[in-house]
């Protein structure tokens, strides 16, 4: 991992905004110059694209890395398409090992 940012679900983003985050979503729509997917979780979580804009597509799986700027925004410094195939429900397993028992080894 070369960008440091705290795994977060839907529940961990509310409590780290002003931080670096980094999470998994599933994209549902763009709206208003914005990414809008459901996160880890089960809430919605938007995402102010980055430089490279809305190079994503509905339905597919996105890593983002930014800011958390309010409990369900997160401005994009990093996006990477995870493809169409993600658990979620996986990843927000390791969200909640990664903020509390194991939190050394994923900071």
């Amino acid at each position: 991992m070369d960008t440091l940012a705290a795994f977060v679900n839907c529940d961990l983003l509310k409590s780290n905004v002003g931080k670096r985050v980094r999470t998994v979503i599933k994209v549902n729509r763009i709206e208003n110059g914005a990414i809008v997917g459901e996160g880890p979780g089960g809430g919605v979580i938007t995402v102010k694209p980055g430089r490279r804009g809305l190079d994503t597509a509905p339905n597919r799986y996105r890593e983002v890395i930014g800011i958390a700027e309010g409990g369900s925004i997160i401005a994009e410094e990093v996006g990477t398409d995870f493809g169409d195939k993600f658990d979620l429900q996986n990843f927000n397993e390791l969200c909640k090992l990664a903020s509390k028992d194991f939190q050394a080894l994923f900071m």
